[in-house]
């Protein structure tokens, strides 16, 4: 939310993925085609196979669009609602939930307490 309001800069919320992994993890970013349930493994995009004790298969949902966005917990989405409350189009500000899926109910609250403080 800091972000978004403007206090702070993208280096203070992003992170490379290696700085959270342990050594010993291998970090694949790959399209999957295929998951061999029985076999606890993956086909990739590049017919590469990857195998593991433990199979877990987390899609993530997506929102549907509103507005250009589709939420507010990318580093895109945030780019877009921080230039909005950069260079608002009036004075008051319409703040709700995004349809679809709510990581985190509370969001809506907090940026108004923030809008209240940098827009009193």
């Amino acid at each position: 939310m800091d972000y978004i309001i403007g206090e702070v800069g993208e280096s203070k919320i992003t992170m490379p993925i290696r700085s959270v992994l342990k050594s010993k993890v291998k970090w694949v970013k790959s399209k999957i085609t295929k998951i061999l349930v029985d076999d606890r493994a993956v086909l990739t995009e590049r017919g590469e196979r990857y195998e593991g004790d433990y199979l877990v298969i987390a899609t993530g949902g997506q929102n549907k669009s509103l507005f250009n966005l589709k939420g507010y917990h990318t580093l895109d989405d945030g780019r877009i609602i921080r230039e909005i409350i950069k260079n608002p189009k009036g004075k008051n500000f319409v703040i709700g939930s995004m349809p679809g899926i709510i990581k985190c109910p509370a969001a809506p609250w907090e940026i108004s307490f923030l809008l209240k403080n940098k827009y009193p």
